[in-house]
């Protein structure tokens, strides 16, 4: 874990251009997740982590962990829970302070963006070592119904930043 990523500590923003392709019939199984975890390793496996998880057939989840191992963080809080934003992700910027979030999703036509914010109830003093955190990207098939040996999915990240903010 890095303290560069310490949300606790600063208010961060992280964003990044985002890309979800494949030839996965099923759109929903297509995922692409952006999480900060106390420590490292998948999300699903780490006690503490916040995930955005964007799929191919437009939704979009954010949602927290605290001391829950080895639960898949889209299980626990749902603080945007599958949201349909219309039109494929085409980036996200994720803002983080000790307290609150603020989460846009920029997409293909329509608005062209949208928005959350509210209190994410993480807890610094229960988030791992300081409140420091790794950071992770991954690109994933789901498996389920129509899932077949072979199927790919090709998951893009470009211009990814890290910014400290004014508090």
């Amino acid at each position: 874990p890095s303290r560069d990523y310490n949300f606790f500590r600063k208010r961060l923003r992280f964003s990044a251009d985002v890309e979800l392709s494949g030839d996965v019939a099923t759109l929903s199984q297509r995922q692409i997740r952006f999480a900060l975890s106390s420590t490292t390793g998948s999300s699903n496996y780490t006690d503490d982590a916040i995930a955005i998880r964007i799929r191919g057939d437009n939704a979009v989840t954010l949602s927290c962990k605290q001391n829950r191992p080895n639960t898949n963080t889209e299980n626990a809080t749902l603080l945007v829970n599958n949201v349909n934003i219309g039109s494929p992700a085409t980036g996200f910027e994720l803002t983080l302070d000790a307290t609150d979030y603020v989460l846009t999703v920029r997409h293909a036509g329509g608005t062209g963006s949208t928005s959350w914010s509210g209190a994410h109830g993480l807890i610094a003093a229960q988030w791992g070592p300081r409140g420091d955190s790794t950071m992770q990207m991954e690109v994933r098939r789901n498996t389920g119904a129509g899932a077949g040996a072979g199927q790919i999915v090709t998951g893009a990240w470009d211009n990814l930043s890290v910014e400290r903010l004014a508090p």
